[in-house]
């Protein structure tokens, strides 16, 4: 086999906690991630009432970043949906909002 076919083939190739998958499915999971991530920041700013000033882009970056925080301070227990922990990404997501909320809110 030529080199340059092997380099090809390492390229289209990713490792993801410990398993190989391809490109095509890194970009599936990339999109499904974004949505779970999204859902997790809608329910968070439900419980926290913030959810009305917070817009889509907000709602999935509270998502992912909670869903990080949440794992690393609660582990990952419950159910699972695009490797996110459903409950302790909940809990995280709310955590990031109740702080950023704490520092970017409105005063008076």
């Amino acid at each position: 086999m030529k080199p340059y076919i092997k380099y090809l083939q390492k390229c289209l190739i990713i490792k993801f906690e410990d398993k190989y998958i391809n490109k095509k499915e890194g970009v599936k999971f990339m999109i499904w991630s974004i949505i779970v991530g999204g859902i997790i920041g809608f329910i968070a700013g439900e419980i926290t009432k913030k959810g009305s000033a917070m817009g889509i882009v907000a709602n999935v970056i509270a998502g992912l970043l909670g869903s990080s925080v949440g794992q690393a301070l609660f582990g990952k227990w419950g159910p699972s949906l695009a490797g996110m922990s459903l409950i302790p990404s909940i809990l995280g997501a709310v955590i990031v909002i109740a702080v950023v909320s704490y520092f970017l809110g409105k005063k008076g």
